[in-house]
């Protein structure tokens, strides 16, 4: 009777120094296993000429876990601070100020692991100016200059109506029309496409070419333009007409020309007298 109790108190202690060790198990050993929060070491602070740029090799300055038995790869990240761009490729940080600036901002890295993730110290960089003669401080903003009130271009003469022979061109000087009181370089277009003819402007000549053996009218206006406002002139046409150069046609050219008289050959000939008759 003695032996079985012995044999039940030591079935009891068995149970109960299992129980502890599977508390100890259940409460140590995700410990152990856990990734560790990466770490990071000192870093240095960055002097940057100004309009060039600096990298960083982060893996130097992070130690990933304590335990060394994780091997997982860490990522990174970075604050953007004003003026300042920094790209990171794998652990290697690119750091680009923007072209002109001088001055000092504060950039801080991040390492990230598995589960955990740490801030770097602040790192100071400080971007100064080249051997040029810049000061190495960082400039001051500037107000932007005030905006001169502007006054429109105006139409000087209203532009008159035109006749042209047909299959000719229009060559005309549009800068007695348009005026610009303060000055401005004007540029000139029209104000609608043109049918039945080409239009082109060459600086402040304005060339109309009308389409071959076209007759008829072609109403035009033009535009003045100072970069900041626009005038348009008045309606004026252009009546394209049937040669009006008079002109001796004949189909067969009969008797002989006069020595030095030059004979011109078109649609019909036309014999012009260079001197006496």
């Amino acid at each position: 009777m003695r032996s079985r109790n012995i044999i039940k108190e030591k079935k009891t202690e068995a149970k109960e120094r299992l129980v502890s060790i599977l508390v100890v198990v259940m409460l140590f050993v995700p410990a152990i296993y856990a990734a560790s929060a990466p770490s990071w070491k000192p870093l240095p602070n960055i002097t940057i000429e100004k309009d060039s740029n600096v990298s960083l090799n982060l893996s130097k300055y992070t130690s990933g876990y304590d335990s060394g038995t994780d091997n997982e790869t860490l990522t990174y990240t970075a604050s953007q601070p004003r003026n300042i761009s920094v790209i990171i490729e794998n652990a290697l940080a690119l750091i680009l100020p923007d072209l002109g600036f001088i001055g000092s901002r504060t950039v801080q890295f991040f390492a990230s692991g598995k589960d955990n993730i740490t801030a770097s110290p602040l790192v100071n960089v400080k971007v100064v100016g080249s051997a040029s003669g810049d000061s190495g401080e960082e400039a001051p903003s500037q107000a932007a200059p005030p905006v001169q009130p502007n006054t429109p271009p105006v139409l000087v003469a209203p532009l008159p109506d035109m006749a042209l022979d047909m299959n000719s061109s229009l060559v005309l000087d549009i800068t007695p029309y348009f005026s610009d009181p303060d000055g401005d370089l004007l540029s000139y277009a029209l104000s609608e496409p043109v049918q039945n003819a080409t239009a082109l402007f060459e600086r402040t000549i304005f060339i109309l070419m009308p389409d071959s053996h076209f007759v008829g009218n072609i109403s035009l206006v033009l535009m003045a333009n100072d970069s900041r406002a626009t005038v348009l002139s008045n309606t004026f046409t252009v009546a394209v007409v049937h040669n009006t150069t008079p002109a001796i046609e004949a189909d067969v050219v009969q008797g002989a020309a006069e020595i030095d008289l030059p004979v011109y050959w078109t649609k019909t000939v036309s014999i012009h007298n260079r001197g006496n008759t």
